[in-house]
């Protein structure tokens, strides 16, 4: 059982994003709870706010121990973007997809998104042994201008050890034209796409609205301003009540549906390994507690900082689920600077770009050789 931890991990992940998003469903789309009419306007205002262009920067911390085996982590990024707002208009007005038309919907945002990022991921000594000598963490620099990406190889040297250094072509920022690839790949090789179509797990796209309808789901979820009423920035604080929305029937058949199309991805699952499964991502889902904070700009109702935190106390999982014990807690930070301010974002200079026709050719290669 313990080999499918992840697959209950993901699911988990999905629905604390549905959470999220069940939260959406007051004035316009915003979630205002017992807020006031003013505090009320201002969601509103933020929801809609046309973010275009911004730095960020990110922060994370995880620590989960499992069966008494702890490990810890960190993860730094700093970046920015630049956007079309036309494009995130036309997506965002999109109505349920099939996963071929999210592909191609993806190439589509890609072309028209600018930007690059910095990330830093400090590991456990535990994993720190596996990897090469004076490997403290992980760094990774990557760019995306014009639909080329751009990854410093550089950055990776200490990971790759002495069999990556020197390699022509694999030093300093290397790129390769993804959106040419993308679009050459959906026109003369459209099968690829639709074998992963196939054995990607889908969930039925109007499972959250029927989910919604069966039920008065807000009231799982409680909002708050923390800041004062004068303050030039407004911090709302959202706690989301898994706990208790666990015990909802609607709720649970929307975990078994989630569960039902991982396991599409799992042929090989036995019965009893589902159910074991989903007891436990049960068990999970209601030892979860998350609290969502964001801060908006009173004047602009622009982003500022976007804070969340949750733990999930896996102390009570059913016997037999080959975990005896679960302490996850993740704290995440999202600040935003130069909002709607970040003109371009400039291609690495001296880059050396992969041709596409090259790519292609060991695709046809690997295709002729099955």
């Amino acid at each position: 059982m313990r080999r499918y931890i992840w697959l209950v991990l993901l699911v988990i992940f999905a629905l604390l994003s549905s959470g999220l998003a069940l939260a959406q469903d007051g004035t316009q789309g915003v979630f205002c709870g017992s807020l006031s009419e003013a505090d009320c306007a201002l969601m509103t205002r933020a929801d809609n706010f046309a973010l275009t262009s911004a730095a960020v920067d990110v922060n994370m911390d995880m620590t989960a121990t499992v069966n008494q085996e702890a490990i810890a982590f960190n993860l730094t990024a700093s970046g920015a973007f630049v956007v079309d707002p036309t494009m995130m208009t036309d997506v965002a007005m999109q109505p349920p997809m099939t996963t071929l038309e999210q592909i191609k919907t993806a190439v589509e945002v890609m072309r028209s998104f600018d930007g690059e990022l910095s990330v830093t991921i400090t590991l456990p000594e535990e994993v720190l042994a596996d990897l090469p000598p004076g490997v403290e963490g992980i760094t990774l620099e990557i760019k995306l201008v014009d639909g080329v990406g751009y990854v410093n190889m550089d950055t990776l040297a200490p990971l790759m050890g002495t069999s990556g250094r020197g390699q022509q072509g694999m030093q300093g920022w290397v790129g390769l034209d993804i959106v040419g690839l993308l679009d050459t790949l959906l026109e003369e090789h459209p099968e690829l796409f639709e074998t992963m179509s196939m054995m990607t797990p889908t969930f039925d796209p109007d499972m959250i609205e029927r989910f919604k309808e069966g039920g008065d789901f807000n009231q799982y979820v409680s909002i708050r301003r923390t800041s004062a009423d004068d303050a030039a920035v407004a911090v709302f604080e959202t706690t989301i009540d898994f706990g208790s929305m666990a015990e909802d029937p609607a709720f649970a058949e929307l975990m078994q549906t989630m569960m039902e199309a991982q396991f599409q991805a799992q042929p090989g699952m036995t019965t009893r390994e589902r159910q074991q499964a989903m007891a436990l991502s049960q068990a999970l889902v209601k030892s979860m507690n998350i609290v969502v904070t964001q801060s908006v700009d009173r004047e602009t109702a622009g982003p500022v900082s976007f804070d969340m935190m949750m733990t999930m106390d896996g102390s009570g999982l059913p016997a037999g689920s080959g975990v005896d014990s679960m302490m996850v807690e993740v704290n995440m930070n999202v600040t935003f600077d130069q909002v709607n301010a970040v003109e371009s974002i400039a291609a690495p200079e001296d880059a050396n770009v992969i041709p596409t026709e090259s790519i292609l050719s060991m695709f046809e290669s690997m295709s002729n050789d099955n």
